[in-house]
């Protein structure tokens, strides 16, 4: 997958693009060959960069992601009140 970064501070005023790529067996990301980030943080990520590429979107809650049952994450608990 190649991402556009279009708001990228040394990229302004040219469009730049990197290769992301990503191994579902630890969830780890390399972006232009280089380690980036692996487990749950890489497959969030990935979640975010594939509706990226989709959709186009850019905002996303938390909420939004904690209730994706794709991501595998932790159950969280409710804090005594």
């Amino acid at each position: 997958m190649s991402v556009l970064l279009p708001n990228c501070v040394e990229c302004r005023g040219r469009q730049a693009s990197s290769t992301v790529k990503h191994y579902q067996s630890d969830d780890s990301i390399f972006v232009d060959d280089a380690y980036l980030i692996k487990g749950i943080a890489g497959r969030i990520l990935w979640k975010l960069l594939r509706i990226y590429d989709s959709e186009q979107r850019v905002q996303f809650t938390n909420r939004e992601i904690r209730l994706d049952e794709s991501l595998q994450l932790p159950r969280t608990t409710s804090r005594p009140g």
